[in-house]
């Protein structure tokens, strides 16, 4: 019996300690007289969270947010444009997660993006 808690106790902490995969909005941007999706993955864990910028499906940029650095900013490119990205976030529950994300084209905002 002491076997079968143990054993529990240490799935319950494995659990508790995983990461957590959660999806932002998605929104339409316009580059290069083309609309396509853009939007934000987060992998939330209980001491930061990292954040992916998809756009049109492909992963162009990665940021992590903490407790020591709530808000970052990050670039990549997709078809030649440069697209940054600036988001902010904080600890709700258990979990570092993200509440809002500014979304740049070519220095341009096109799209806030909130959760």
């Amino acid at each position: 019996m002491k076997k079968v808690i143990g054993f529990l106790l240490v799935v319950f902490v494995i659990s508790a300690c995983g990461p957590t995969l959660l999806q932002s909005i998605t929104a339409d941007v316009k580059l290069k007289n083309h609309s396509y999706p853009i939007y934000v993955k987060t992998l939330a864990r209980p001491t930061d969270c990292d954040i992916f910028l998809y756009v049109n499906d492909q992963e162009i940029a990665k940021g992590t947010v903490s407790s020591i650095r709530p808000t970052t900013a990050f670039s990549g490119t997709y078809e030649g444009v440069k697209i940054d990205a600036e988001c902010g976030g904080g600890k709700t529950r258990d979990l570092f997660t993200i509440d809002r994300c500014i979304i740049y084209v070519k220095d341009q905002k096109v799209v806030e993006l909130s959760y």
